[in-house]
């Protein structure tokens, strides 16, 4: 069907553009929210791309495991935060009073599953 050939060569040509995008990245030493910000990319799609185009034997699986907090230790810790670090060395601080919803969005944004 020739609209399928038609769509199929613009969704390669679409990934070769951003392979090419990702590789300048690599190359360079800017974060990547320089990085788009010279380049006038939107930081959320250049961080679609590079997770949809990296080699998925790299991406880790994550699985969570049921933690049980007693509600008196919440209460002792109001100013502190929870800190997650990723295998991928993705650091991230969270305040402990994050709500289940807030928290899932976080998650999905870095493209973490759960069970």
């Amino acid at each position: 069907m020739i609209i399928a050939a038609e769509t199929n060569s613009h969704q390669s040509e679409k990934q070769h553009h951003w392979r090419r995008i990702i590789d300048e990245w690599n190359q360079g030493g800017e974060s990547q929210k320089k990085f788009c910000a010279r380049l006038g990319i939107k930081t959320p799609t250049f961080q679609y791309w590079l997770a949809k185009l990296s080699p998925k034997k790299n991406r880790a699986k994550y699985n969570f495991a049921k933690l049980e907090v007693e509600p008196s230790a919440i209460t002792q810790c109001k100013d502190q935060s929870i800190r997650i670090e990723l295998p991928s060395g993705i650091k991230i601080n969270l305040p402990l009073v994050l709500r289940m919803d807030e928290l899932s969005n976080v998650f999905k944004m870095l493209g973490v599953t759960h069970a």
